[in-house]
């Protein structure tokens, strides 16, 4: 219902200003793989936009943020081509990774939604369970845990902060940014840590293949509570576990 009045909102305004969309197919670059949370965020906004513009709406997914974020920097700027820019887009820009620069580079429409509640997650047989765990197992064998994350983007920086928050523990960062792929890296014991969306990991656990640690939330306020009914206390946030300054927000915006 969101999408459906947003979308209606946009075309709306849009064409009282121009006659958009202009023409029958609207191009949407993903600077993602599939099956991530951009991906996942997207065919979200897509499918039912497509339905109430009466327009076909063709998704394009990119390996690489830097291949996406240039198809959409050069495409002629006519409206009909469209990109969903998640924290990652700048991020990889302020870390080098990437000659786009979002602010300059893109027109921001409009913040769609924030990126929700990142679950932490380990392996079935690791020798931690929770965040205290972790940390004291880490400050003991620092640099050994290998923690999956797209190098340079979102994910190392957000488990960055959350180290510093636990004292600077010492992490084995390995480039594994696909949520997809950090779910089934983790669950076959290649890397050691991983985060993804809730209903993911959830699904995950539930089949046996994964271990939860707790939750990185968007707000220092929000408890395990506030996501969803009956998560258990492996799914407490880290300020609940006692890490304070440890909360991330991470956006996605229609460009």
């Amino acid at each position: 219902a969101t999408v459906r009045f947003l979308s209606r909102h946009i075309a709306a305004a849009s064409a009282a200003a121009v006659n958009w969309p202009s023409g029958s197919t609207i191009n949407f670059d993903v600077p993602a793989k599939a099956g991530g949370g951009t991906d996942m965020i997207t065919r979200f906004f897509t499918t039912p936009w497509a339905e109430v513009l009466g327009k076909n709406v063709v998704v394009t997914n990119y390996e690489t943020s830097e291949v996406g974020s240039q198809h959409t920097k050069n495409a002629k700027p006519d409206g009909m081509t469209l990109s969903m820019a998640a924290c990652t887009s700048m991020d990889v820009y302020l870390s080098g990774g990437s000659e786009v620069n979002p602010h300059e580079d893109f027109t921001c429409i409009s913040k769609l939604t924030s990126g929700g509640p990142q679950v932490l997650f380990t392996n079935v047989d690791a020798p931690y369970s929770n965040l205290t765990e972790l940390k004291e197992y880490a400050a003991a064998h620092p640099g050994e845990v290998i923690c999956g994350c797209s190098l340079g983007g979102t994910s190392q920086l957000m488990w960055i902060k959350l180290v510093k928050a636990m004292g600077d523990i010492q992490l084995n960062y390995v480039q594994c940014s696909n949520e997809a792929d950090k779910l089934s890296n983790v669950a076959a014991g290649s890397i050691n840590l991983g985060n993804g969306s809730l209903n993911n990991a959830q699904s995950y656990e539930q089949d046996g293949k994964i271990k939860v640690l707790g939750i990185l939330s968007n707000s220092e306020t929000l408890g395990k509570d506030d996501f969803a009914e009956g998560l258990g206390d492996q799914y407490l946030t880290s300020w609940e576990q006692g890490f304070k300054d440890s909360s991330w927000e991470a956006g996605y915006y229609l460009v």
